[in-house]
């Protein structure tokens, strides 16, 4: 089991609960505060995502994958186990561009949404914190 970091509520800009949306005038903030709880963090774009398969590629590119892990959400629940081995922990994801997937690609964006909240929900289950905080004004472009 790996430690938690808390998030004060004056970091969000809507409610405190899932999805969390974090103001890009308190990102600094925000990263100096996981920083200083020794908390992993990594920061993925999405805002040219066109696909699932696009936003897996945007992880991808920061966050350690079993290399027979493909491109698709199951395929993500598929390789938990090695996932989480690979993946220090807690580990804070911060997302840049939903706004502009909401307003072109809403299916994406929400699709994003949801599944990274479950995945985040998934590594609670078994003692890890994966914290996603979507960086954005509002929801909507």
């Amino acid at each position: 089991m790996s430690s938690w970091i808390q998030v004060a509520h004056t970091h969000l800009l809507a409610a405190p609960s899932e999805p969390l949306l974090l103001g890009h005038e308190g990102l600094e903030d925000f990263r100096q505060l996981v920083h200083e709880q020794r908390a992993s963090r990594v920061e993925i774009d999405i805002s040219s995502a066109r696909t699932a398969a696009d936003v897996i590629a945007a992880m991808k590119e920061v966050l350690q994958f079993p290399t027979w892990c493909g491109s698709s959400w199951d395929s993500l629940d598929d390789a938990f186990g090695e996932i989480r081995a690979g993946w220090q922990f807690p580990l804070v994801m911060i997302v840049h561009g939903l706004p502009a997937q909401l307003d072109r690609r809403s299916h994406v964006g929400l699709e994003t949404v949801l599944r990274l909240n479950e995945f985040g929900r998934a590594f609670s289950t078994v003692g890890d914190q994966l914290l996603v905080v979507f960086a954005g004004a509002t929801w909507a472009e």
